[in-house]
């Protein structure tokens, strides 16, 4: 029950950060919002590692779900770098790209986890939360901000308020006469 309860928090917590985190990238900006959330992914991933019990996990792997409200910011920034034509060519390859890295990660985890017990699977997280840090400074150093006059600061006040402010717009967008139809499709495909 207990582990059927994290499953459906986990993704809960998902497509919360996810609609906030759209509207921050808006506000603020792609590459601040890929930064700062690959630096939180990273950290989620040291804390499972260094987590000392399953409550402990269970908040790291919380914390991930929250950390990882930068992935709208990382397919807008990828549409817009992408030629206008080539945009389903584009998602189409970074699709392949996620699909083919991920491939082997189950039968890794199973035979480092045969070979070195927890201790490997700790290893692993712990080299997941440095490849996310490094993945942050990558962008922060190479990706070009594809907004310009975004909002320089955040107190912890307006963060709350804009997070709210991102779920109204993004619930207000879902229910759209534009996307209405194609919601409700991918809805009842999934469910």
């Amino acid at each position: 029950l207990e582990v059927g309860m994290i499953y459906t928090i986990y993704p809960l917590i998902l497509t919360f950060s996810g609609l906030v985190g759209a509207h921050f990238s808006d506000l603020y900006g792609r590459k601040r919002t890929l930064v700062i959330g690959g630096l939180l992914v990273g950290s989620s991933s040291v804390l499972l590692a260094l987590s000392v019990n399953w409550v402990v996990a269970c908040g790291a792997l919380f914390f991930r779900a929250i950390s990882l409200f930068y992935s709208p910011a990382e397919i807008t920034a990828i549409a817009e770098s992408i030629n206008e034509t080539k945009k389903a060519t584009g998602y189409g390859v970074y699709s392949t790209v996620i699909k083919v890295a991920a491939l082997p990660g189950p039968l890794l985890g199973g035979i480092i986890y045969q070979g070195l017990g927890t201790i490997g699977i700790r290893i692993l997280f712990l080299t997941l939360g440095l490849v996310d840090c490094f993945k942050a400074v990558f962008y922060y150093l190479f990706l070009t901000e594809t907004l310009e006059n975004r909002k320089m600061c955040l107190n912890l006040m307006e963060a709350i308020q804009e997070a709210y402010k991102g779920l109204k717009t993004s619930v207000s967008l879902l229910f759209s006469r534009k996307l209405r139809s194609l919601v409700l499709f991918i809805f009842l495909y999934y469910v």
